[in-house]
C-alpha cells in the first residue's frame, strides 16, 4: 500500500524533521516521485537464511561422502564398507533448511555363495547374500531326486537347511526304437 508522506516531501525539498526517524522509515519503505508528490511503499522482507545442517548421521557399516560446511541443498552421499550391500535407506541425504532428508542407510553383511550339490541348479537366491536369504535347488535335467532337502537359508553367515544337501541321480535312457525311449532309475 502506498500512503502520501506529505508536503515537506516535495522535489527539491529539503527536510529538517528528525533524520533519525527517516533513515529508519527509508530502510523499511520505498520512496517513489508520482504525480509530484513523493509515496512510500512497503518493502518486503526478506526470508531468514536456510539453515546449516549438523554433521550429517554415521549408520554403522557405511562411508559417507560430503563436504564441510553442510549448507542448504548440499548432498551428502553413503555406501556400505565393502563386504556389506545396502538393504534398507537412502544412499542420498540432502541439507534441508537444517535437516538432513532421507534415512539412514541399512547395510547387511554379506556372505559367501551356498555350495552347489553335484548335479543341481540354484534358484530364487543371488548375490548379495545376506541374513535370511533363502535358495531353492532342483535336480538337473536327466537327474532325478534321490534324497536330501531342496532348501537352504541364511542364517549367521552359515547355510542351513532341514536335512542332508540334495542327492541326485541320472536317469539312464534306452533306445527301444527309433523315437521311443524307456527311462529307468539306477
Amino acid at each position: 500500500m502506498s500512503a502520501a508522506l506529505g508536503p515537506f516531501f516535495r522535489p527539491h525539498h529539503s527536510c529538517h524533521s528528525s533524520v533519525h526517524r527517516v533513515f529508519v522509515l527509508l530502510l523499511m519503505t520505498e520512496l517513489v516521485l508520482e504525480s509530484g508528490a513523493w509515496w512510500r511503499q512497503h518493502r518486503s522482507v526478506p526470508p531468514p537464511p536456510p539453515k546449516e545442517c549438523s554433521t550429517p548421521p554415521s549408520p554403522d557399516y557405511t562411508i559417507k561422502s560430503c563436504v564441510y560446511p553442510h549448507i542448504h541443498g548440499h548432498p551428502c552421499t553413503y555406501r556400505c564398507q565393502p563386504g556389506y550391500t545396502p538393504f534398507a535407506g537412502s544412499i542420498t541425504r540432502t541439507c534441508s533448511n537444517g535437516v538432513w532428508t532421507g534415512t539412514d542407510l541399512v547395510c547387511k553383511r554379506d556372505y559367501s555363495s551356498p555350495q552347489t550339490p553335484d548335479y543341481t541348479f540354484r534358484s530364487g537366491c543371488g548375490y548379495p547374500y545376506t541374513q535370511g536369504k533363502r535358495c531353492t535347488y532342483r535336480c538337473l535335467l536327466g537327474y532325478t531326486q534321490v534324497s536330501g532337502s531342496t532348501t537352504k537359508t541364511c542364517y549367521n553367515g552359515h547355510w542351513t537347511s532341514t536335512g542332508d544337501d540334495l542327492v541326485c541321480r541320472r536317469v539312464h535312457p534306452y533306445v527301444m526304437a527309433e523315437g521311443l525311449v524307456a527311462v529307468s532309475a539306477e
